[in-house]
């Protein structure tokens, strides 16, 4: 029997594209009855796991198409250039604690009990390098906004900070593609939420995308996606030295089946958007655009559902009325290029 994990990827964007297919996936296994052992959040998709785990799909839609730049960061400009090699980080996200504080508090109690999915959340350890989980347990209850927060630290941009005497940043730099935490949870499958399917289109003519602070975020976007594809390589050739063993393979060397000891077959499904998209950031986020990730998240999950014969009956309430209010009857192909049409992109 089908065992299942869910991970929301790191990225703004991939919040509002998980905002949408998320709850697609959860309703559907949970119509078909396949249970959902574990979902994992790292860095800005960490904000919607808490409330996602306790199935309240409209308190996470209603945040999402409510936040506005000035709920994520500040910038202090004099501050800034006056100290700006002293400062701990670039912009002051002290408003995004006070946002995520409002809209996961009054889900924790559920969230950290057994009465929800369990979850973890993924920090890096700014010390050692390596990941550091905190799962949905009575004793996180009360510091799992601030662990989000240290979830999406993203050097320089935002600061690092210490939790439980651990200094803690971003947790897409130690682990960005956790399929080792599912395969430990008893998972077989697990579902990736991944908008831009690796790496963002990049679009040399777009002078957005070639000054110093947009060229940072794609090489750090290069250098985690680069270490993702390492542990999917090695999902894969786990899954392929597994598979011979059981078909009676005489050719497995000692070496491998220690290798293949601790885990067990594990199938990765991507839920993507399935053509390039360019880096959307924080700070583009308008009404329309915020709305447009959730449609392509909802979308992209019920065509990969469907693709695997499982047949979503309806959707979660709260998006069903999204899309019936904004009339949403493009294909995504059309609302992307809307949205590249919008911000002066050629196609």
């Amino acid at each position: 029997m089908k065992r299942v994990g869910i991970y929301l990827k790191s990225g703004f964007a991939n919040l509002g594209f998980g905002t949408g297919a998320i709850p697609v996936i959860i309703k559907c296994l949970d119509q078909q009855n396949i249970p959902i052992a574990k979902i994992i959040g790292c860095s800005a998709g960490s904000f919607a796991v808490p409330v996602m785990a306790v199935r309240e799909y409209a308190d996470v839609l209603t945040a999402w198409l409510n936040i506005e730049p000035p709920n994520i960061s500040h910038l202090h400009v004099w501050q800034t250039l006056r100290h700006f090699f002293s400062r701990p980080s670039l912009l002051d996200s002290s408003p995004l604690f006070k946002y995520a504080r409002n809209f996961i508090e009054p889900h924790l109690d559920v969230a950290c009990s057994s009465e929800a999915i369990p979850f973890e959340i993924i920090t890096t350890d700014a010390r050692t390098g390596d990941g550091v989980y905190f799962a949905n347990t009575p004793e996180n209850k009360d510091k799992l906004v601030e662990v989000c927060m240290r979830s999406a630290g993203i050097i320089p941009f935002f600061g690092i900070g210490n939790i439980g005497g651990v200094d803690l940043i971003d947790g897409g730099f130690s682990d960005d593609m956790p399929i080792k935490r599912f395969v430990d949870s008893g998972c077989n499958t697990v579902f990736v939420i991944d908008l831009y399917n690796g790496l963002p289109a990049f679009n040399e003519n777009d002078p957005k995308e070639r000054c110093w602070p947009a060229m940072l975020m794609r090489a750090t976007q290069i250098s985690i996606q680069q270490h993702s594809r390492l542990r999917l390589d090695l999902n894969a050739r786990i899954n392929e030295e597994i598979e011979a063993l059981e078909n009676g393979g005489t050719n497995i060397t000692a070496k491998s089946k220690l290798r293949i000891s601790d885990y067990s077959k594990c199938q990765v499904i991507f839920i993507t958007a399935g053509y390039p998209i360019y880096h959307i950031s924080f700070r583009e986020f308008d009404d329309f655009t915020k709305k447009i990730l959730v449609m392509l998240g909802y979308l992209s999950a019920d065509k990969a559902l469907r693709n695997l014969g499982l047949y979503p009956e309806g959707s979660p309430e709260s998006v069903l009325r999204m899309v019936n209010e904004e009339r949403f009857d493009l294909m995504p192909e059309d609302y992307w290029r809307s949205i590249r049409e919008k911000n002066g992109i050629n196609a």
